[in-house]
C-alpha cells in the first residue's frame, strides 16, 4: 500500500520545504557575513567573541539544515520506492 501523503496533497506541510531552504539561505548569508568582515587588530575579546558567534551560529544553521534535507532526500526516495513498488504490482 502506497504512503496516503502520495495518493494526495501534503497539506499543512507544503510551507515546509520554502522555510528550510529559506533558512538555509540565511545561514549561508549569515556565514558569507561574518567571512567577509574584517576585525581591526585592537577589536576587544567582546567583539571578537560576537565575530566568532556570529560565524558558528550561521554554520551550525547551514549544517543542520543541510542534514534535514539530506534525511528528507532518503524518506522521499524510501516513499517513492515504496509507491513505485506498489504502482508496478498493480496494488493502486
Amino acid at each position: 500500500m502506497a504512503h496516503p501523503k502520495l495518493r494526495g496533497g501534503f497539506g499543512h506541510n507544503d510551507l515546509l520545504l520554502p522555510i528550510v531552504l529559506g533558512l538555509l539561505a540565511l545561514g549561508c548569508v549569515v556565514i558569507a557575513l561574518g567571512a567577509t568582515l574584517k576585525l581591526p587588530d585592537e577589536t576587544s575579546w567582546l567583539a571578537s567573541l560576537g565575530y566568532f558567534l556570529l560565524v558558528s551560529v550561521g554554520g551550525f544553521i547551514v549544517h543542520l539544515l543541510a542534514l534535514f534535507v539530506i534525511a528528507a532526500v532518503i524518506v522521499g526516495g524510501a516513499l517513492a520506492y515504496e509507491f513505485l513498488r506498489d504502482r508496478i504490482r498493480g496494488k493502486i
